[in-house]
């Protein structure tokens, strides 16, 4: 395989190297295209930078869940709660973690010190029985062989491990961490044959027994297995389906045609039901249609209405402490509250509940000022914004709302402050470059 690899590199030029003779040959004409560079040319933040932030959150949330951690495979809703203040001055702040990038981490986290210790109990054992294998095992020459097997797959193992500081175990490699031991304790011959007549109880010797040696058993115990995969297969197919309705639902979803959406929605829901991300962005599409049919058809707004609240309170009350469902119920309520304004209490209240989980989210504090701004809490609406902003300096959305509430209340200087700020931060903003103009002519022509 090397030589071949060499032959071709030698005679067509280096792949790796990006002078491959066959790709040149065959390549499209070239065509003139936008240079955007990588994310630290354009100003994005060093990953180094970021994960160790993560980490310091990761470390947190052991620290507060010391014994058992916060359950397996919660970080992503425990890590808002726990998130550093500085994850929000990096150019992946708004992004949603659910692991934390180191594996021990990881562990630590979401198992606690028991789960953390068992982790580290399983790599010790096998590095231990590895070494004293390959040092100490059987010295024929026919077993010299397994010896570099072991080594090999020790090797493998260590590069795992060394790899898992800074990442974590995707699906295959999450497999290789029990299937390289068990190559090992195989080849080492520690594994010893279990004579099942002998250890199995009169239960199970007797179901061994009757599906064996019965063919008419064995057929029926077949058909089970068959029918079982047939369902399985079925089931498999319908939830492919309903990721396809959801993916066209939540597109039309961003491109502002709720009516398409919620039908996608409903179709998904209908098709996976048990899937709560289906739920949630259901009643979501069911409020922005609702309001959207105020003023056309009362009737369906109403129906679209008990649909949204209906599915809104079951979310809330399976997952209350899911900031991502909470985050779509604060919107699902507040477009609701163009039907009745007794929804925008709901809205507050969802979104205290939000900040209470992610107290270190300069966007929920942002939603909490649009929401109070609509209920008439002026003063409360200025601090939530400059709470947002103390998070979040460069938090440009941040500084517009507080700009636009200043221009609302005729306080001028403080508003062309504001859009000033945001001209800083996205300089060229238009709609920022027109109120600083406007207000400033304003003052000149007064």
């Amino acid at each position: 395989m090397l030589i071949i690899f060499l032959f071709i590199n030698l005679l067509f030029g280096s792949a790796l190297m990006g002078d491959f003779k066959l790709i040149k040959q065959n390549a499209p004409p070239a065509r003139p295209a936008i240079s955007v560079g990588t994310q630290l040319e354009n100003g994005g933040s060093e990953s180094g930078q970021i994960r160790l932030i993560v980490w310091k959150g990761a470390l947190e949330i052991f620290k507060n869940n010391f014994l058992l951690g916060s359950g397996v495979e919660t970080f992503a809703q425990t890590y808002y709660q726990y998130r550093p203040k500085e994850h929000n001055y990096t150019s992946e702040w708004d992004f949603l973690y659910n692991k934390a990038h180191n594996e021990y981490l990881n562990y630590l986290a979401t198992t606690g010190l028991v789960g953390f210790l068992s982790y580290l109990a399983i790599i010790l054992i096998f590095i231990v029985y590895s070494i004293w294998y390959i040092v100490y095992g059987k010295k024929e020459i026919q077993n010299t062989k397994y010896k570099i097997l072991n080594t090999s797959l020790l090797a493998s193992y260590m590069s795992y491990l060394i790899q898992n500081i800074f990442g974590f175990s995707v699906v295959i490699i999450a497999v290789f961490f029990y299937l390289f031991p068990g190559f090992a304790f195989l080849v080492a011959d520690s594994i010893k044959e279990v004579n099942a007549s002998k250890r199995l109880s009169s239960i199970r010797y007797l179901l061994y027994a009757t599906l064996y040696r019965r063919q008419l058993y064995s057929y029926i115990f077949l058909g089970f297995i068959f029918l079982t995969a047939a369902y399985l297969i079925y089931s498999l197919n319908l939830m492919y389906r309903a990721d396809i309705h959801f993916a066209k639902g939540s597109q039309a979803l961003e491109q502002e045609n709720p009516g398409r959406a919620y039908n996608e929605l409903l179709e998904a829901v209908e098709q996976n039901p048990i899937e709560p991300v289906y739920r949630s962005y259901l009643s979501l599409s069911a409020a922005t249609a609702a309001s959207g049919l105020l003023g056309e058809d009362k009737k369906i707004a109403e129906e679209l209405k008990d649909v949204a609240l209906f599915e809104a309170e079951l979310i809330l009350k399976t997952y209350p402490q899911n900031v991502s469902y909470l985050r779509n119920a604060i919107s699902t309520y507040f477009a609701l509250s163009a039907l009745d304004p007794k929804y925008l209490n709901q809205a507050l209240d969802v979104v205290n509940r939000a900040i209470k989980l992610a107290p270190t989210d300069p966007k929920l504090l942002v939603n909490k000022a649009i929401v109070l701004e609509e209920i008439g809490k002026k003063k409360e609406v200025e601090e939530a914004y400059k709470f947002a902003i103390n998070l979040k300096p460069d938090y440009a959305e941040a500084h517009f709302g507080l700009a636009y509430f200043y221009e609302k209340q005729k306080d001028k200087e403080n508003a062309i402050k504001e859009y000033k700020e945001v001209l800083k931060i996205v300089p060229g903003h238009p709609e920022a470059l027109q109120k600083v103009g406007e207000l400033e002519k304003n003052n000149a022509g007064k």
